[in-house]
């Protein structure tokens, strides 16, 4: 058994005290090494960094870097054994030695594979009825004959896909003439690829590496470089400082989809929608970096920054013109990640909803934005027009502060325990919303799904263990794990977060792996995904403690609701892809793969439209007061139309 040992939620580990090195390599060592010491002393099942640990670690990242096997060859890998039992004496402060070496051979085979697929692609392919069409590979290829041939299987493989997916919109076009396309765009595709690996540069791909090392002790522990933790940080306090410009990314170019009204962007007037970003400066002058083929995220990351300060933008116009635009970082609200609300009628009742998508929560503003306090200036507002009941939609949501999920556990509660803690055996703690009485204390519907997480499975289970409300969807994600951020001493180095406890129910049983299971099951699309927590192959195990002193609600009832031939529908399509998933990575001949692939894609456009009620049958939503905007009435017109919502609206009545 290992041993455990108890983290403080909000410290500074101080581990090295030592002057600046401008060798890459020497600052990546120490950091390894720092990394090392806070998994091996604060995370939750204080891991030991030994042999075992190299070897998991070092197939765990190969494989991680080449998922396909058609990279590396086998001679590549037999060169790298001489590190399987290496990188923990690494993580001990040893030269690092791995790393540049597997960088540097990635690098050499990546740029000789690009050749393969450029050569692949520069021909037709001929399909046969011979050929078998499979996924699976096991093993390294022997020789650059075994690895070309794995990319031809594979270039085969989606060329036929996207001949499929083209036919449709392309009725009149010939066999030959779609498969012509078809290469160009899959083409198109490598080149992005390519591309943007070769942007990277080491700093971004050590941190890759890294949180292999961390992911591999749990999924939840990371690593984060400066800008990362930033970005972490303005994720969970829903603040951040920016340009107002929405962006996507058009075929491996950072695209401006939308300006948002009174922001930098938009009192500039010089930006506008399909303004591509070729160019991000920082400050008034100096040198520009080029973003063409950088992911969208990275460009992001480059254009936030602090209040105040100047951005400059490269950015290529539809007419082909190349301008420069100097903005001033403004603090940008997303309203689409706050707390909102609206009221549905139906049969003269009046039912409250209320969507949240994240449980965030500034921890340096006292004034900033605090999910708990949002939530109940909804409730407030629902109170006011007077409704029947309230639906909470944590669908989708993936957790967040566990300050805030208490505290808004008091909302519909009153004071009482709603969770526990444990950092170790026998380390326990009950954690209590002390809110005197609830604001709100009428009949009550949570609405979740696979990817309700953490945060959104204390609020789900805290409220089904009490009997206060009644459960709806589909078994949550199952993280039962809480985590903290621990900066580095030195800022330059950036932070790393941790799993520190585990959380139970009031009950005594976790949600990890198992998740919480709804009252009433409906069946939805991510369950052949295999995206919960249990699918993933580092995570905690589940286990159960003694249950907190609580009195649950006696006699909770739980409406039966009439069969819905939709969901009969979603559950058979279900099981028809489970079973698609099988064959296929198993493999198949091509006639039979392509039928298989056909029936596919129409399960899926089926599954896009099905979600949504018809016309004549959509629910009457309408906004609470003072709520207005562009983005809250297209957030209104989708909720009418939800038909998940329509069966929790049903539990409401």
């Amino acid at each position: 058994m290992m041993k455990r040992s108890i983290a403080g939620v909000l410290v500074c580990f101080v581990l090295f005290a030592w002057k600046a090195d401008n060798d890459p390599t020497a600052e990546r060592k120490k950091l390894l090494n720092m990394v090392g010491a806070m998994l091996e002393q604060k995370h939750y099942l204080t891991p030991v960094i030994n042999d075992a640990f190299s070897r998991e670690v070092w197939n765990t990242y190969i494989n991680a870097i080449d998922i396909r096997k058609c990279i590396f060859l086998q001679a590549d890998i037999d060169q790298l054994k001489a590190y399987q039992n290496y990188l923990d004496n690494e993580m001990h402060g040893d030269s690092l030695k791995f790393f540049p070496e597997i960088t540097q051979l990635y690098a050499k085979r990546y740029e000789e594979t690009a050749v393969i697929y450029q050569q692949l692609l520069s021909k037709p392919f001929t399909f046969s009825k011979k050929d078998s069409i499979g996924m699976e590979v096991t093993g390294f290829p022997k020789d650059q004959s075994e690895r070309v041939n794995r990319w031809r299987n594979y270039l085969k493989r989606i060329t036929l896909e996207k001949m499929i997916e083209l036919q449709e919109n392309n009725p009149g076009k010939k066999d030959a003439q779609l498969e012509q396309m078809a290469r160009e765009i899959i083409l198109k595709q490598h080149e992005r690829m390519l591309a943007r690996f070769r942007s990277f540069n080491e700093d971004k791909l050590f941190t890759g590496y890294v949180n292999v090392i961390t992911h591999y002790v749990d999924p939840h522990s990371d690593y984060f470089p400066p800008l990362d933790k930033k970005a972490f940080d303005q994720s969970m306090a829903n603040r951040f400082f920016g340009i107002g410009a929405q962006l996507k990314d058009v075929d491996g170019t950072v695209t401006i989809a939308g300006v948002d009204a009174g922001s930098p962007s938009w009192k500039s007037g010089q930006l506008a929608v399909n303004d591509q970003i070729v160019k991000v400066g920082q400050g008034t002058d100096g040198a520009m970096t080029d973003v063409v083929g950088m992911g969208l995220s990275d460009v992001v990351q480059l254009i936030r920054g602090d209040k105040g300060t100047t951005v400059r933008i490269g950015c290529r116009k539809t007419d082909g013109r190349l301008i420069t635009v100097p903005l001033v970082r403004e603090e940008i609200k997303p309203e689409e990640t706050l707390a909102r609300s609206a009221v549905i009628w139906k049969d003269g009742k009046k039912t409250g909803y209320i969507y949240l998508p994240v449980f965030y929560d500034d921890f340096t503003h006292a004034d900033g934005a605090h999910c708990a306090d949002d939530v109940a200036k909804e409730v407030t507002k629902l109170k006011a027009e007077n409704v029947n009941s309230i639906i909470i939609d944590l669908r989708n949501n993936g957790g967040g502060s566990l300050t805030q999920v208490i505290k808004m556990l008091g909302l519909f509660i009153g004071k009482g325990p709603v969770v526990q803690v444990r950092m170790g055996p026998d380390q326990g703690q009950v954690l209590k919303s002390d809110q005197p009485e609830a604001l709100y204390s009428g009949p009550l519907t949570v609405m979740v799904n696979e990817l309700s997480a953490s945060a959104s499975e204390i609020f789900a289970a805290a409220i089904q263990d009490y009997g206060r409300g009644i459960i709806i969807g589909s078994t949550t994600f199952g993280k039962g794990t809480v985590q903290t951020t621990i900066p580095f001493t030195e800022e330059k180095y950036g932070a790393v977060k941790l799993t520190i406890q585990k959380f139970y129910r009031i009950n005594g049983g976790s949600t990890q792996l198992k998740g919480v299971i709804p009252d009433i099951v409906l069946p939805d699309l991510y369950e052949t995904l295999k995206i919960r927590e249990g699918d993933k192959p580092s995570a905690l195990g589940w286990d159960r403690i003694s249950e907190a002193d609580y009195k649950a609600k006696e006699n909770k009832q739980v409406p039966v609701l009439a069969a819905d031939p939709v969901f009969k529908v979603i559950a058979d399509n279900n099981t028809w892809l489970e079973t698609y998933l099988d064959k296929t990575s198993a493999g198949m001949p091509l006639p039979e793969y392509k039928a298989e692939f056909l029936k596919r894609r129409k399960i899926a456009k089926q599954n896009e439209t099905i979600q949504q009620l018809e016309a004549g049958k959509k629910m009457d939503v309408r906004p609470v007061a003072k709520a207005s905007g562009v983005s809250y009435e297209k957030w209104l017109e989708r909720i009418a139309a939800d038909i998940y919502i329509d069966q929790a609206l049903k539990v409401a009545h």
